[in-house]
C-alpha cells in the first residue's frame, strides 16, 4: 500500500480535529508526532483533544511542548497560554490558572478575553476587588467581548451588593448586545432588589 505524504496525513488529522473526534485525533496524532515532532499545529490539536477528554496531565505536557515550539511574536501564543490557564482552572488550581491568563494577556493586551477569564477566576475564589479590577480593565479593551466584561463586572458588583454600579454595568452590556440573555436576567434581579429595598424604607 502506498505511503501517505506528510501533507495527506496532516489533512486527515486536521479534518478529525475539525469534527471534534477527539479519541481519533489522539490516536492519529501520536504516530504523526512520532514522525514529525516539530509540528506545532499537530501538537496543538493533540493537546486540545486530550483536554476535551479531561486528560489534564497529558494535555498540560502536550501544550507545554506546543508553547515551546511557538515564537514570542506568533499571534497564536496568547491563545495557547490561555488554554493552559483553562487546564489549571479545570484541575481546580485557580491561582495557577490566573498566572497563565495573565501571561496570555501580556501577549495580546488589546484583547478583553484574557482579562475576563482573570476576573471570573478571581470571582470564583472570592477575591472581589481583584476581579473588579481585571474586569474594569477588560471593559477598556479594543478587541474581544466587551459586553461580557461589563456583564461579569456587574455580577461582581452584585456579589458585593453594589447594586447601583451593577445596574450601570448591565445596562452597558445590553447597549452592546441588547439580546444578551444573562445580562437581561441579571438586570431583572437588580431591579427586583431596588423594589425590595424601596419597600423596606
Amino acid at each position: 500500500m502506498k505511503q501517505k505524504t506528510r501533507k495527506q496525513r496532516y489533512r486527515e488529522l486536521s479534518s478529525l480535529a475539525d469534527k471534534e473526534l477527539n479519541s481519533s485525533v489522539i490516536e492519529l496524532a501520536k504516530s504523526y508526532l512520532h514522525d514529525f515532532p516539530d509540528s506545532k499545529r499537530a501538537w496543538s490539536m493533540y493537546s486540545h483533544s486530550l483536554y476535551k477528554l479531561s486528560k489534564m496531565k497529558e494535555a498540560e505536557k502536550a501544550l507545554l511542548k506546543t508553547i515551546n515550539l511557538y515564537s514570542d511574536s506568533d499571534e497564536h501564543l496568547g491563545w495557547l497560554l490561555c488554554r493552559m490557564g483553562h487546564i489549571y482552572e479545570n484541575s481546580g488550581d485557580f491561582r495557577k490558572a490566573i498566572e497563565w491568563f495573565k501571561k496570555a494577556h501580556n501577549e495580546i493586551p488589546q484583547e478583553a478575553t484574557f482579562l475576563i477569564y482573570i476576573g471570573v477566576t478571581f470571582l470564583r475564589i472570592g477575591k472581589y476587588d481583584e476581579a473588579a479590577e481585571a474586569l474594569t480593565n477588560a471593559t477598556l479593551c479594543k478587541e474581544g467581548f466587551v459586553d461580557e466584561a461589563f456583564y461579569n463586572l456587574g455580577v461582581v458588583q452584585m456579589a458585593q451588593e453594589k447594586y447601583e454600579e451593577a445596574f450601570l454595568c448591565l445596562k452597558e452590556a445590553l447597549k452592546i448586545d441588547p439580546k444578551y440573555e444573562e445580562a437581561i436576567q441579571a438586570l431583572k434581579d437588580v431591579k427586583k432588589v431596588f423594589e425590595i429595598k424601596n419597600k423596606q424604607h
